[in-house]
């Protein structure tokens, strides 16, 4: 064979896999470079897509851009449903046509996995795992399950101030006795329940990889990792064994946690906001307005944000209805009275005209 053939053999050759990747990669970025931003860094993937450290003119701060293969709906309305100061702030979201999904979100300095766990203070431990509890409890309140609660998914900031991320298999929840009956985790902080895959309540499954987290933030290992018993206080002891209990119903709420002797002293410092995380839903309405969206809409996130919109006008107009039922009713037997007499009249009302302005329908 000549020299001339064998270089046209190697040109007819496919490309391999590290060349097709690159280009992907290289597409990824100037797609991402068209919407404004620049990637600076490659923070880590998985079998998600990947995640990029990136910067912008419109964000005076570096940013974590999260790139999905597939386009996640579940996650993507969980985004933009949830606000609370321990939950990773998410600021645009672009779905593409092709499918692909990129979330722009606030970049931390590490994550609490890569931290040397056995040389955090145990009251740094006790804030953070106070200030994670605050984020769980307020993601229950919202009827969201995270589902895969683990230390590699708790983000540290510089101002050391503990974030949780990755809602890549949680879900939206109806409460007991509707159960989950999908089994999507990571195995070494998945509850009992959902490793057997017996249908399960995810709050409780919540509380599982809450009490595996604590143990590896003190011990700096999971609990089946340890070959001896290792020194804790009683308080701290107790407040790990509530949440490892193999019967779900023994283990407590997230919002009883909080009020856990152990914690009391976080508690009593932390700022009202964490004390109380329900209150962070008050004033979710004027932070809604932060989350750019762009790309396809997701009915299901549409029938959400569409129903809270409404629901308050309807609780507005519901007496006003009643009122009004009770007038046509009554006035609907009058006239059936008169018709039958072969006479029509019309009932006398003493009308009522309230000018107070604490209801105004025409501005709501």
């Amino acid at each position: 064979m000549s020299d001339s053939s064998k270089s046209c053999s190697l040109d007819l050759k496919p490309e391999t896999g590290c060349t097709q990747k690159s280009k992907e990669k290289t597409h990824t970025t100037n797609v991402l470079k068209s919407l404004g931003y620049q990637v600076v860094d490659h923070l880590g993937e998985g079998g998600f897509g990947e995640v990029k450290l990136a910067t912008a003119e419109r964000h005076p701060k570096p940013v974590a851009i999260k790139i999905l293969k597939y386009r996640n709906s579940e996650e993507i309305a969980i985004l933009k449903t949830v606000r609370h100061p321990n939950i990773i702030q998410v600021h645009e979201i672009f779905e593409m046509p092709n499918g692909n999904a990129f979330i722009v979100m606030e970049a931390a300095e590490m994550d609490l996995e890569s931290r040397a766990i056995k040389e955090i203070p145990i009251d740094k431990i006790r804030l953070w795992f106070f200030q994670l509890l605050s984020a769980v409890d307020y993601l229950h309140q919202q009827g969201i399950a995270h589902r895969d609660l683990k230390c590699c998914n708790v983000l540290l900031t510089a101002d050391s101030q503990a974030k949780l991320t990755d809602f890549g298999i949680g879900c939206f929840f109806k409460y007991f006795p509707d159960l989950c009956d999908t089994y999507p985790c990571t195995p070494e902080y998945a509850a009992p329940e959902v490793l057997n895959q017996i249908p399960y309540d995810p709050k409780k499954s919540d509380v599982w990889s809450l009490g595996l987290i604590l143990h590896e933030m003190l011990t700096g290992r999971l609990p089946y990792e340890c070959t001896s018993d290792l020194p804790l206080s009683e308080p701290c002891r107790s407040i790990i064994q509530s949440m490892l209990q193999h019967e779900p119903s023994d283990r407590p709420s997230v919002n009883k946690l909080l009020q856990h002797p152990w914690l009391q002293s976080t508690a009593e410092r932390s700022d009202k906001s964490l004390e109380r995380p329900a209150r962070v839903q008050e004033d979710d309405d004027a932070d809604q307005s932060k989350v750019e969206y762009h790309g396809c809409l997701n009915f299901a996130a549409v029938k959400r944000a569409a129903k809270a919109l409404v629901a308050p006008i309807v609780r507005a107009f519901r007496p006003i209805r009643k009122n009004m039922s009770k007038i046509f009713s009554r006035d609907k037997v009058v006239q059936d009275a008169d018709h039958s007499a072969g006479r029509l009249k019309f009932p006398k009302f003493k009308v009522c005209v309230d000018h107070s302005p604490t209801l105004n329908i025409l501005n709501i």
